[in-house]
């Protein structure tokens, strides 16, 4: 049996696209590549839409706009999924909304790219796949001041359940394996009892601002963003449309919003007197997460900064279990945040096999072959090592920097190894592909916290063909004297 062995590799793109290279090329591999005219290639933006714990939401509207123009267009949504193809170069904002829920947005600059494949300059256009996460507005009853006793109310401002980002329940981190248990962060905020002459204070700093005690209350409200915490500072202080940008839960010093609140008290500005002071209370599930987060404050929503004590914050008590107590005796609206700083670590490449079934030709004559179908696997699987309600965050994060990617399994995906030009398979020979799969290893945790969690991502795809078939009989011809 003669093996000839024509090498060869594919790399799997970002945007799902397979392009072959051939290793054996003609003598002309010094000159320029030959430009191959086509018609440009178009771009398409994929989108999933789910709340903010990872399950399918329904009923949202899809808007898209490009930048430089003025015309926004609706998108069409099945179900939670949504999918708007034929789009030219440029930059690409599409926009979330439904009600009851923040909206959210994202900013695309599409590109044509270019790839050199034997000699040709291929051009192709950019696939987009993207998650968008919906959180529900939550708001909490009044809380009026004034009055001989104090006033309180509670919010839950984040929760997160054991999920793959699909609404599908995996791999629970809770110690008694409770696929359902839920963890929950709570905000309460306390006004104090005011009564006799500082309660005549309150009702001057007020009056001269335009309000009224009797009808003056305080709410809390979920911020998962700066831009929310300056939607909220603006609706209350700035008058006109604010123009929508693109939610960052980037914080200072490296660390990521986890959870957020809004103190909304409307437009005023109240220095309780004496030594009166409100009180916010940040519960959070176990000390374990409490010794991991930083917290962070705004007034005007421009900027996020460390929570330090000044400027209305009087003191910053942490020495309760689970709970961070802030008190305060400038009463206005602001926002705090609960950030968390997420280390990534790169870990061991591993090297998994490809699998082909290989093409056999039964004739007597030569067959051509263009392509050949080969399996490998695709996502990002995801698995806690630490257990306990900080991963489950942990995971959450994580879930969303992979979006759709994220799976309890990987899929199995049929990919083609493309011949170019097509390969001569002589008869009763085989043709077999070979090669393997890059698996990379990422390690996330959180400082100053005991929570971990390894993604393992199915990646680049190396595969080459060779074949075997009989060699040919010596054949002599001629004749004696």
């Amino acid at each position: 049996m003669k093996k000839v062995f024509s090498k060869a590799f594919i790399l799997t793109l970002g945007f799902g696209m397979a392009l072959g290279f051939t290793a054996c090329h003609s003598g002309s591999d010094e000159s320029a590549p030959e430009v191959t005219k086509s018609i440009a290639p178009k771009h398409a933006i994929r989108g999933v839409i789910l709340d903010g714990d990872g399950k399918v939401l329904t009923g949202a509207t899809v808007s898209l706009s490009r930048q430089g123009t003025a015309s926004t267009r609706l998108v069409s949504v099945s179900n939670n999924v949504f999918e708007v193809a034929g789009l030219a170069d440029g930059t690409w904002e599409v926009l979330v909304t439904k009600n009851g829920y923040k909206s959210a947005s994202e900013t695309f600059s599409l590109a044509v790219t270019t790839q050199t494949i034997d000699g040709k300059n291929v051009r192709a256009g950019q696939n987009v796949d993207q998650v968008f996460y919906l959180t529900k507005e939550v708001k909490s009853t009044e809380v009026k001041l004034g009055g001989t006793a104090a006033a309180s109310d509670e919010l839950v401002i984040e929760t997160t359940t054991q999920d793959d980002g699909t609404g599908n329940i995996v791999n629970t981190t809770d110690p008694n394996g409770d696929q359902t248990k839920t963890n929950e962060i709570t905000v309460q905020v306390e006004t104090p009892a005011i009564s006799g002459s500082d309660y005549d204070d309150v009702a001057s700093q007020l009056a001269q601002q335009g309000g009224s005690i009797d009808d003056f209350s305080v709410f809390l409200v979920n911020i998962n963003s700066l831009e929310d915490a300056k939607k909220l500072a603006e609706d209350n202080n700035v008058a006109g449309a604010r123009l929508m940008t693109r939610a960052t839960t980037a914080l200072p010093g490296g660390y990521e919003l986890m959870a957020g609140v809004g103190v909304d008290a409307g437009p005023f500005v109240l220095q309780l007197p004496g030594d009166a002071y409100y009180t916010v209370t940040i519960t959070l599930p176990d000390n374990n997460t409490k010794k991991a987060v930083v917290l962070f404050r705004t007034i005007t929503g421009d900027s996020w900064s460390p929570l330090t004590i000044g400027n209305g914050v009087v003191d910053v008590d942490r020495k309760q279990d689970n709970k961070i107590v802030i008190k305060l005796n400038i009463l206005q609206t602001q926002s705090f945040a609960v950030g968390v700083k997420i280390n990534e670590t790169a870990g061991a490449v591993e090297y998994e096999s490809i699998t082909a079934e290989p093409i056999q030709n039964t004739t007597s004559s030569a067959r051509s072959i263009t392509s050949m179908p080969y399996t490998a696997k695709d996502g990002v699987v995801l698995a806690n090592t630490i257990e306990g309600s900080l991963t489950d965050y942990l995971r959450k994060m994580v879930m969303r920097k992979y979006g759709t990617r994220a799976v309890s399994t990987p899929a199995l995906v049929t990919k083609n190894y493309e011949f170019a030009p097509a390969y001569s398979l002589p008869a009763n020979g085989t043709l077999y592909l070979v090669g393997y799969q890059t698996i990379s290893n990422k390690i996330f945790s959180i400082a100053n916290a005991d929570a971990s969690f390894t993604a393992k991502e199915y990646g680049a795809t190396f595969v080459y063909p060779y074949a075997t078939y009989p060699e040919p009989e010596d054949t002599h011809v001629g004749g004696g004297n």
